[in-house]
């Protein structure tokens, strides 16, 4: 609310003609309509628990009421919470978003902000509406990051290949209506990121405490990065485009790919993890871009594509 950021940011007690002249709304109509905005809008903070003040001051107009709230009353002390915790926190606190049981966590009173979480609620994605569901597998993944659990699953990659995974679950984040899972593939002793609507099996959890954090990748950063800059790169593709869309092949590979005149077409050279993961990318240029190697991303493709044709 307007009122409350006003006087918390005021640094001594406001009366109510400046509070009046400070903020939107007020300031229209009569004195009288104002008075009664202003008694609403003290009862609704009152109602919300919010520490408003009244103290009587020296004015112009003889002695005031003056308002203000104690920043000390306002913000929750810190809970001093451990890594984990946060992290345990700032994943229901999605869930809560995403799931529309409420507008936010502010509803709950539990804003990141006021839990002294400044550092991790900056990463929040205020985008994340409240319309995407939340499935049984997702929640599953929930439950491993928090009891530090291992899983395993199946999981299906964009190329078509249906294969066994072993995480070490960490991060857990919805980006653009998906839910991805992030941690250490067990068998790969990388990092990974799933999208959750690719695993094909039930998820199947080890005893809890199974291995300590020492830090959390950060799937959003990883996604806007590209899906090609997931986890430790080892596998060279070559791409080659037609002239007349390199620009846009730029645009989307940014500095990922080296671009080369081979005299048959620009050749895009990059290093990626997992090549699989380029499928969708590549095969939104249609017939302007054609896999040269590896083999099994020429292969990838043509099974993707069957897939969508069934």
């Amino acid at each position: 609310m307007n009122l409350t950021a006003y006087l918390l940011d005021s640094r001594q007690p406001r009366t109510a003609e400046e509070i009046r002249d400070k903020i939107p709304g007020y300031e229209q109509g009569s004195l009288d309509s104002f008075r009664r905005m202003f008694e609403r809008d003290k009862e609704t903070l009152r109602e919300l628990e919010i520490p408003l003040e009244v103290i009587k001051i020296e004015a112009d107009a003889g002695i005031v009421d003056a308002y203000f709230i104690d920043e000390g009353q306002y913000w929750m002390r810190d809970p001093q919470l451990t890594p984990d915790e946060q992290a345990a926190l700032m994943l229901a606190i999605e869930l809560v978003h995403v799931e529309g049981a409420l507008a936010g966590a502010d509803g709950l009173g539990l804003s990141p902000m006021k839990l002294g979480l400044d550092a991790v609620a900056e990463a929040k994605d205020p985008a994340i509406g409240a319309s995407v569901d939340v499935d049984e597998i997702t929640l599953e993944f929930f439950a491993a990051i928090t009891e530090r659990r291992e899983v395993t699953f199946r999981y299906r990659t964009p190329g078509g290949e249906d294969s066994v995974r072993k995480l070490r679950p960490l991060s857990l984040a919805n980006v653009a209506g998906h839910w991805y899972i992030g941690g250490t593939d067990l068998d790969k002793d990388a990092l990974r990121i799933y999208r959750v609507d690719r695993v094909t099996s039930e998820v199947s959890s080890g005893p809890a405490g199974a291995f300590e954090v020492k830090s959390r990748p950060d799937i959003r950063a990883q996604i806007a990065g590209g899906p090609w800059t997931f986890g430790e790169g080892d596998v060279e593709v070559k791409v080659r485009f037609s002239p007349d869309v390199v620009w846009r092949a730029k645009n989307v590979f940014r500095s990922a790919g080296e671009f080369s005149d081979d005299g048959d077409g620009i050749l895009m050279t990059l290093t990626v993890a997992e090549p699989a993961n380029l499928i969708e990318s590549i095969l939104s240029f249609g017939v302007d871009a054609e896999v040269i190697e590896p083999e099994s991303l020429r292969s990838g493709l043509v099974e993707h594509l069957k897939a969508l044709v069934k």
